[in-house]
């Protein structure tokens, strides 16, 4: 059996550049940010309505993740940016 670990601030790029700008989102203060940690960050600290257009972090994680735009409209809201990064 393959064990598979999920990402984290230090197996991952993206994870470690937001744990970078955020140091707040490692809730636990292990020094380690995870996928659960900043999800539930970005859920917290991100007001409901707001998308790329209107919210600079939103923009900034359309900019390094553009995938993160599930349906392709070149705007990037909250509920899609949990969906990625479930």
């Amino acid at each position: 059996m393959v064990e598979t670990r999920a990402a984290t601030s230090k197996s991952d790029s993206k994870i470690r550049e937001f744990y970078q700008r955020y140091p707040r989102s490692d809730t636990n203060r292990d020094g380690v940010l995870t996928i659960a940690e900043m999800r539930n960050y970005i859920n917290k600290w991100t007001p409901a309505g707001m998308t790329s257009k209107s919210y600079p972090p939103l923009r900034l994680a359309l900019s390094k993740s553009p995938a993160s735009d599930l349906n392709k409209d070149g705007v990037l809201t909250k509920s899609e940016l949990l969906r990625y990064l479930k």
